[in-house]
């Protein structure tokens, strides 16, 4: 019983933040080990369309030799597209 209880209650709240997140687009965040960067591909209407597309984004990145692609997909509203570690170095100067 407490299994199925313990199931209920994740499913109620999966369920709670995609209605929460109902107001934001899809979008996919790339990380990088080498260069350190995080990228911001987007906006999609639906989770689909940002799978379909991220593909590409992964092939383009991998041809330029980029090493440790970690690729989540979220509803957000990213204020900045792309971050790499050479850009925050530069702003310091």
């Amino acid at each position: 019983m407490k299994l199925l209880n313990l199931a209920k209650e994740s499913i109620v709240t999966f369920v709670q933040g995609l209605r929460r997140g109902n107001n934001k687009a899809w979008w996919i965040e790339i990380i990088t080990i080498e260069p350190p960067c995080l990228y911001y591909f987007g906006p999609f209407k639906d989770l689909i369309g940002a799978i379909f597309n991220c593909f590409g984004y992964v092939i383009d990145l991998s041809e330029e030799r980029t090493k440790g692609i970690t690729v989540t997909f979220k509803r957000c509203n990213p204020k900045i597209l792309t971050v790499c570690a050479k850009d925050c170095d530069r702003e310091e100067d």
